[in-house]
């Protein structure tokens, strides 16, 4: 849920940025997710095949974490 809300968010920020252009302001969210969900999906692969499921899965989760904790201003 709480990625969702994250999206939806990421939404109307892009469309703040892009005032006099609303629908550059949703696509260009929305390709850099799906360009992120493939490279993290890529790395996640070589992590687990490299160091398994756990120690992978926490390095995700603490990324995770950083990301949230970050945010746009």
């Amino acid at each position: 849920m709480r990625l969702y809300i994250l999206n939806r968010g990421l939404l109307v920020w892009g469309i703040r940025v892009f005032i006099t252009n609303a629908s550059l302001g949703i696509g260009v969210p929305f390709l850099l997710l799906a360009v992120g969900q493939v490279i993290g999906s890529l790395f996640a692969g070589m992590f687990i095949e490299a160091w398994g499921f756990v120690l992978s899965f926490i390095l995700y989760g603490i990324v995770g974490l950083a990301a949230s904790l970050i945010g746009p201003k």
